[in-house]
């Protein structure tokens, strides 16, 4: 299983280069005239014109959809996922239906989501949505991929990513989409990020001194199910 996570992880990285060199610059001429007409869409504020766009590309050009994605304002990409399901827009904020985006690529969500970073004061919990769909994602290849490269970069992050997760699961026990969030991480996560996890969820305390884990409070964790919580110890190896 370790040398298959490793391979998949060396062609995922090459996959997914192809499509970063798939930007402005090298796409089609074809392609790259849509992106010239698409920014051109969002100085007129064409709000259709720009949703048509993004949705006439997400699944059979993904890389003109990444292309898009980088150039893409909030407006467009708020109307495009509000056209899509995914996003529902309320008197106050918004609420989300995760399964919406389920037959994705990968990579157009990581591009949305690289993309809302760079834009000044836009909702966290936006950000946030998009990685639990990521998490959500219908074809196992698409969702393990997403995981590998958005989730599992940074050690303390993907346990950050566990305990928000977990945490939220606290108020909604029964909500699907966060547990599938949470199952698919434990499932490719390693010893070092589940280790982190259980430290910051409180669940183990670590002792610098003996280089161990102590003072185990199982009941940090009562709110997950017994064959999940079993599965990050089993993987943690304690």
């Amino acid at each position: 299983m370790k040398y298959f996570l490793i391979l998949s992880f060396l062609v995922l990285t090459n996959c997914n280069k192809v499509i970063k060199k798939d930007n402005v610059q090298v796409l089609r001429h074809e392609d790259q005239l849509k992106v010239v007409d698409f920014e051109t869409a969002q100085m007129a504020k064409d709000t259709m014109l720009c949703t048509a766009y993004l949705s006439s590309s997400i699944s059979a050009n993904p890389a003109l959809f990444c292309a898009l994605s980088e150039k893409a304002l909030f407006f467009s990409i708020e109307s495009f996922l509000n056209d899509r399901g995914f996003l529902l827009v309320q008197q106050h904020g918004y609420n989300y239906n995760f399964q919406a985006l389920c037959q994705f690529n990968h990579h157009c969500i990581i591009g949305m989501m690289e993309r809302l970073k760079t834009i000044h004061n836009f909702d966290m919990k936006f950000h946030d949505a998009l990685k639990i769909a990521g998490l959500n994602l219908c074809d196992p290849f698409q969702r393990d991929s997403f995981v590998i490269e958005k989730i599992l970069v940074n050690s303390n992050e993907a346990a950050l990513d566990l305990l928000f997760i977990s945490n939220f699961l606290k108020l909604q026990p029964s909500d699907k989409s966060f547990e599938t969030a949470l199952k698919t991480i434990v499932a490719l996560a390693d010893e070092k990020v589940l280790l982190q996890f259980l430290s910051k969820s409180g669940y183990a305390a670590f002792n610098p001194h003996t280089d161990q884990y102590k003072e185990f409070h199982p009941e940090k964790l009562a709110h997950l199910s017994p064959e999940v919580v079993e599965a990050i110890l089993k993987k943690a190896n304690l």
